[in-house]
């Protein structure tokens, strides 16, 4: 299994390394696209990696063959997992890091601490990961949408606004599938027990997605 995670890391490492490469010689959209798919190889490593910590390896499949948007949530889980490593240390039961128990740094400040590094950690990532924005930014890198009207759909950021902050995100990313066993099993636990990692329905992804690229495509980017 060791072998081919880093098999898999290396893809990613690859793809953010074409994606730099594309949004140097000015094509943002194909770069955007390319960052996220190296965050979903990023996002697969990490499930390939769960198996040896006793996790189902159907279960694992399903999460591998489900789609795109699940290996995306991956690195929403890893940002919730950081929020408590803010806030707390995380320290292994046994040899073999596989259980974990979560000890806090603060006192009777804990909920307004960690409702606070959730707030600036994920507020941002909860509408691009969830509802699907940073899918439907990768695929219209790459495809040319026709709307009910036969007119060409305006692709979301075409300008490249949004593809500085995939670069970071990716490289995060790709971070988090190098992560220890430690990290690895509680990164885990977040992604199969916490339904704030869910991703929204398709319907309701659907409705929502029009007003989150509006309000996203407004927003000063490269000073936020």
């Amino acid at each position: 299994m060791d072998a081919v995670v880093r098999d898999i890391i290396a893809n990613a490492e690859r793809l953010y390394a074409d994606a730099i490469r594309m949004r140097t010689l000015g094509s943002h959209r194909t770069a955007s696209s390319l960052f996220i798919l190296a965050m979903e190889e990023a996002g697969k490593a990490c499930l390939l990696r769960w198996v040896d910590h006793g996790y189902d390896r159907d279960k694992i499949f399903k999460e591998l063959a489900t789609g795109h948007i699940e290996k995306q949530l991956v690195y929403l889980a890893y940002i919730y997992v950081k929020c408590i490593r803010a806030v707390a240390d995380i320290v292994p039961r046994a040899a073999d890091h596989k259980q974990f128990d979560v000890k806090w740094k603060v006192g009777d400040n804990l909920r307004e601490a960690l409702a606070k590094e959730i707030y600036e950690r994920t507020d941002y990532h909860n509408g691009t990961l969830r509802t699907g924005l940073y899918d439907h930014v990768k695929q219209s890198g790459f495809y040319t949408d026709v709307k009910s009207d036969f007119t060409i759909a305006d692709p979301a950021f075409k300008d490249g606004s949004i593809s500085h902050v995939l670069e970071e995100d990716t490289r995060d990313a790709i971070a988090m599938a190098r992560e220890d066993q430690l990290t690895q099993s509680v990164l885990a636990a977040m992604y199969f027990n916490s339904t704030i990692i869910e991703p929204i329905s398709g319907k309701q992804r659907r409705e929502m997605l029009p007003d989150i690229i509006e309000r996203l495509s407004k927003r000063d980017w490269y000073n936020s």
